[in-house]
């Protein structure tokens, strides 16, 4: 098999294979094998002859050869060029011609380089702000204050976070008002909107007071008035806050628990959880800044773009309503995640410690959905996975989780 390759561009290969006669010949005869007790009107079954089958089935025969003589080639290339893919191969020919096959195709590879150190690192103590007994506190205040009681404001009460309230603004552009930026009677809850710098200005405000006050719109944001520093005119019309409830059995009990006691306990280990899973991810921090500056990678922006367009979608984003800005921080994004996957494979080939079965890693997603509230059934839920195209993106993320962590445990944490 003769194999011609061109780089057209960066880790991207133009490819074109060529197949002698007898390489034809025996692919032809593996897939007339397959054929042999396919069905032939007018014949018994399984008594046809094989120039009937080869008349009747001409056709997919012949699509059938290609398809595997197209597969030959590409595996052919793997192995002779010693390149990995990133993708299927892109064909742009097959043909079968003077007893002879030839195929094109474009091929996406993945860039070579030099593995730097992956283990033994000396990685600083993380510090978390937050202590497990402050993140249970905030846990078991926000369970009252969905338990809690609403309230009207009276005109001692001033707006806090969390707090309903309506309100009439204004907003001006100078002293040209922007119409469309101005609102009548608008409920917000205060410090759970898109824009917490005006929710902090609000803080304070009292039954009818009117407030103004300058604001820096961020360029991000989705408003007309994105990037421009306006004035804002507010009145406080109405507003409602939350009385938590108190911290009794009856709490316990709205959360499933037997009494306060048992309901604590809970949030106590659901705290810990959650502190632990954020010292992880400090470590992970840390060892993901040492892997990226100690391995030299050139990554192709064709690489960088398809996963900044992935980032894109999965935060519900419309790619091509992006300003520049924004594609660019998610092309560097994207660049920086797919350096990091592309070391964690190589250590997972210098490693067999860090690699996992095809059978654990599904075994570990299915743990997961288990854990998860799901509507269906996991099985059904990973078919539904599977098809829209995700299960692939379940499947790196647990050999990279599983990777990250060997990492972590190679190394010392230091004061």
């Amino acid at each position: 098999m003769e194999i011609q390759t061109n780089e057209i561009e960066y880790c991207k290969l133009n490819v074109i294979c060529s197949s002698s006669k007898e390489e034809l010949d025996a692919k032809t005869t593996e897939v007339l094998d397959a054929f042999k007790r396919a069905p032939v009107p007018g014949n018994r079954k399984n008594k046809a002859s094989l120039e009937s089958i080869k008349f009747h089935y001409r056709n997919q025969i012949s699509e059938s050869v290609k398809r595997a003589m197209a597969e030959a080639c590409f595996h052919e290339t793997l192995f002779q060029k010693n390149v990995k893919p990133v993708v299927s191969p892109q064909f742009t020919s097959l043909n079968i011609t003077d007893g002879s096959f030839k195929c094109e195709f474009t091929l996406y590879t993945k860039p070579n380089f030099d593995l730097g150190k992956y283990k033994g690192f000396e990685i600083p103590k993380p510090h978390i702000d937050e202590t497990p007994e402050i993140i249970a506190a905030k846990m078991m205040q926000e369970l009252r204050e969905n338990a809690g009681t609403s309230e009207q404001f009276t005109s001692d009460d001033i707006v806090q976070l969390g707090d309903n309230i309506i309100i009439d603004y204004d907003c001006f552009d100078g002293d040209v008002m922007i119409k469309e930026a101005c609102a009548q009677g608008d409920i917000i809850l205060v410090g759970k909107t898109s824009l917490s710098e005006f929710d902090n200005n609000l803080i304070g405000m009292k039954l009818g007071e009117v407030r103004e006050f300058n604001f820096s719109v961020p360029e991000n944001a989705v408003s007309i008035i994105k990037g421009k520093v306006v004035r804002f005119v507010v009145t406080l019309n109405s507003a409602s806050k939350t009385v938590p409830h108190a911290l009794n059995d009856e709490l316990a009990q709205k959360f499933a628990s037997e009494n306060i006691d048992d309901l604590t306990s809970k949030i106590n280990m659901a705290a810990s959880k959650r502190y632990e899973d954020s010292l992880l991810v400090k470590k992970i921090e840390n060892i993901t800044g040492i892997l990226l500056d100690g391995s030299n990678i050139d990554v192709p922006s064709w690489l960088s773009l398809q996963e900044a367009q992935y980032l894109c979608s999965s935060n519900k984003g419309d790619w091509n309503s992006l300003t520049e800005a924004n594609k660019q921080s998610l092309l560097d994004a994207g660049a920086k995640n797919v350096k990091l996957s592309l070391i964690l494979e190589k250590i997972r080939e210098e490693e067999p410690d860090c690699q996992l079965s095809d059978e654990e890693v599904v075994q570990i997603i299915k743990n997961n959905l288990s854990k998860a509230d799901l509507k269906k059934s996991v099985e059904e839920s990973l078919k539904d996975l599977n098809s829209g195209g995700y299960l692939q993106v379940l499947i790196n993320r647990a050999r990279d989780e599983h990777t990250m962590q060997f990492i972590i445990n190679s190394s010392t944490i230091v004061e």
